[in-house]
């Protein structure tokens, strides 16, 4: 079983940080995210996350199979980072904070 968890740095604000990445279970999902949903759960496992801890931010998931393939870091700097997949794709990744 693999998984994890996504906590917010120390510096970031909180409310914030609640705002961009809590969950509002009172809006019902459409037919394409209960798609994407049960595909993910059969692809994956994947068990979304339950709610975020409301004193620490963090929200925390898991996945009964792991993904398979794998991915190969081109480049990494403080600014960018560059991954290159298994079947040519290429991912570039750029901080803005």
């Amino acid at each position: 079983m693999t998984g994890g968890t996504l906590t917010p740095q120390k510096s970031q604000n909180l409310s914030i940080w609640k705002d961009i990445f809590g969950q509002d279970k009172s809006s019902k999902k459409g037919l394409k995210e209960q798609l994407m949903s049960v595909f993910l759960k059969l692809m994956f496992g994947l068990v979304p996350p339950q709610g975020m801890n409301t004193e620490t931010g963090e929200i925390s998931f898991t996945m009964k199979r792991s993904p398979k393939g794998r991915l190969e870091v081109l480049y990494l700097d403080e600014e960018l980072r560059i991954i290159g997949g298994e079947k040519g794709t290429v991912l570039v990744c750029e901080r803005l904070a």
